[in-house]
């Protein structure tokens, strides 16, 4: 059986406007590596209130173990007033016929460079247990970096600090990771140490698993992909599909508003997503498909073949320009693939910021309901929409509070007759739910006075 990660819990702290918060995410993985059921993961609550923050955590995650460098602007999602962030995961992962649990803790720090204002990636620690755990068990040290004079176990600290030359080499180490915004743990310069030692072999295929799972199995849709695309300049297509013994996985973006221009296997590589996208297309909105239609070929200046394409929207014989559909159909094509990745692959994680945007409510309670009873893989996802309340277990929810120290919560008290729409609305409008706050309270009066006030220069 191959190797599965899975999220089991996130806790973060000063991120955006989240002073403190933590997710627990319901089990679904048995101890002999089989899936119990697919794993959705629904966050709501006001506007502001720490959803997107969520998701920003998510992606940040995803860049670190894939040992990539940060956004530059990953500087301004820390707290303002805050020096640091914190951040936590904890996975199920599946390897060698062996269910462990394995927590991933670092630390993202503010500090400057060259006169810019970067963050670096510090304290990095992780820990694992096998399961199911003993009696009184606790998570054991993978390894911990704080800095070269501060690595644990000391077997790792002895070997990686050998000699003279190996200290230096780890110094200009760390030093090129903290001005890369990259982590030391997952650097490849550390995992090729680590592989010249049968020693660390544990350790090295845990980084490794991660790392390809961040890599390969974890996608982020943020708002910002999602802007592009109701801009009508670009649409990003995340996938995941075989091709021969390959395995390719990522986004690939896409004009809207004019042809693109691929190279011959990159192009292939979009025939192949598109064709795996309207065998679900077309059953989710009855006879549309996506066409491509090719104008013709030309030669880079390497001499290769570049095919020049354009999507198209089809929908019986009606074939228009992509750009001209629904906000709607284009976010559905964006995340389709990757969806249908979910709902195949054990170990896929699909992120998705305001999953709602521009989806029939009904519409997006089909594919929740069905991905949550039959799928494999996870998807976490943000939304204003509370169609997914009606089909969901109270177990996939997770509600926003105002308390920045305590920034997410799952409704109590819930019982199988219950509609947890209503539950949820009826908590929002009383303002607690098991003593926390849900929405921070308004005043329609008020807000009319408002508007009253901010309308008065306009018509005198």
């Amino acid at each position: 059986m191959k190797n599965i990660v899975r999220l089991k819990s996130i806790n973060i702290k000063n991120i955006k406007n989240v002073e403190s918060g933590k997710i627990e995410i319901i089990k679904t993985i048995n101890d002999d590596g089989s899936i119990i059921e697919g794993n959705i993961l629904g966050i709501y609550g006001q506007n502001g209130s720490g959803k997107t923050a969520l998701v920003e955590a998510l992606k940040i995650l995803k860049i670190v173990i894939s040992g990539e460098s940060l956004e530059r602007n990953t500087f301004d999602l820390i707290s303002s007033g805050s020096r640091s962030a914190t951040f936590e995961f904890e996975f199920y992962i599946f390897i060698k016929n062996i269910l462990n649990v394995v927590k991933y803790r670092f630390v993202l720090e503010k500090f400057e460079f060259e006169n810019n204002h970067i963050v670096r990636v510090m304290n990095e620690e992780l820990y694992y247990d096998t399961l199911p755990k003993t009696k009184g068990s606790k998570l054991k040290t993978l390894i911990k970096f704080k800095g070269i004079g501060e690595i644990s176990p000391v077997c790792l600290k002895n070997f990686l600090r050998q000699d003279e030359e190996s200290r230096i080499e780890l110094r200009l180490l760390e030093n090129n990771t903290h001005i890369e915004r990259r982590s030391i743990i997952f650097s490849k310069k550390l995992r090729k140490k680590l592989l010249e030692n049968k020693n660390f072999n544990k350790i090295f295929d845990i980084i490794e698993i991660l790392s390809n799972y961040g890599g390969r199995n974890l996608t982020v849709v943020d708002n910002r992909e999602l802007s592009i695309i109701d801009a009508n300049i670009l649409i990003p297509l995340a996938f995941k599909c075989k091709e021969g013994n390959k395995i390719n996985s990522g986004k690939i973006v896409l004009y809207l508003n004019k042809p693109h221009e691929l190279l011959e296997e990159e192009f292939e590589l979009v025939e192949s997503i598109i064709i795996q996208m309207n065998i679900v297309l077309t059953k989710i909105i009855p006879n549309l498909n996506v066409s491509i239609k090719k104008f013709g070929n030309e030669f880079n200046i390497d001499g290769k073949t570049m095919i020049r394409f354009q999507l198209f929207s089809k929908l019986g014989e009606k074939e228009i320009p992509l750009k001209y559909e629904s906000e709607g159909i284009k976010k559905i094509i964006s995340i389709l693939s990757a969806l249908t990745v979910v709902y195949n692959d054990p170990t896929y994680c699909l992120v998705v910021d305001e999953l709602d945007a521009g989806i029939f409510e009904y519409l997006l309670g089909e594919i929740l309901e069905i991905i949550s009873k039959f799928g494999k893989g996870q998807l976490i996802f943000t939304s204003h929409n509370l169609r997914p309340l009606e089909v969901l277990n109270k177990e996939n929810i997770i509600l926003t509070t105002t308390d920045r120290s305590n920034n997410y919560t799952k409704l109590t008290n819930i019982k199988c007759t219950n509609n947890m729409r209503s539950v949820y609305m009826r908590n929002v409008m009383l303002g607690v739910d098991k003593g926390e706050a849900l929405y921070k309270e308004t005043d329609s009066y008020e807000i009319r006075k408002a508007f009253r006030r901010a309308g008065r220069d306009i018509i005198g």
